[in-house]
């Protein structure tokens, strides 16, 4: 669903996201999640706000902030949801916490906390730089998904 990379900047630099402190970063955007049409009914759907860290050491790590998933996508035995927590799946390098379950067709707008969903799953370091943010759709079955995006931004908080 289109990437907005942080090479795109005018300097080409990526965003250092922790200097003496954490640097605060908000997504904001407007979704419409038109239409989601699972098959068979136990198809794993996820559609989220996603963000690609470089930490110091050169890896990189993912944070997700789902704003819809089917239930197969909230059963993952590497979450918490069933025991009432906000993780979808934790494993490797990708953390993904559940933050809405958004209407189907219906905009909404949403301003996201990027630095606290970050640190949350990583532990923000000196030399971490944001590397991209991004709307993701995965699936896995027979699933057509259609979803619109308006008005993608980042800010910068502090």
């Amino acid at each position: 669903m289109g990437a907005w990379w942080t090479t795109s900047f005018k300097t080409r630099e990526k965003l250092p996201i922790y200097t003496s402190k954490p640097v605060q970063i908000a997504a904001n955007f407007r979704m419409n999640i038109v239409k989601v049409d699972c098959q068979k009914g136990n198809e794993w759907v996820r559609i989220a706000l996603a963000c690609a860290v470089q930490r110091d050491d050169g890896t990189v790590v993912y944070t997700e902030t789902d704003v819809w998933d089917s239930p197969a996508a909230l059963r993952s035995p590497n979450g918490n949801i069933p025991l009432g927590g906000n993780t979808v799946y934790r494993g490797g390098d990708v953390v993904e916490y559940k933050i809405d379950q958004a209407a189907i067709s219906e905009w909404k707008n949403y301003s996201v906390d990027l630095t606290r969903h970050i640190d949350s799953a990583w532990s923000l370091k000196s030399g971490d730089v944001l590397e991209s943010v991004y709307i993701v759709v995965e699936i896995i079955g027979e699933v057509s998904v259609t979803v619109k995006i308006d008005d993608f931004w980042l800010t910068k908080l502090n």
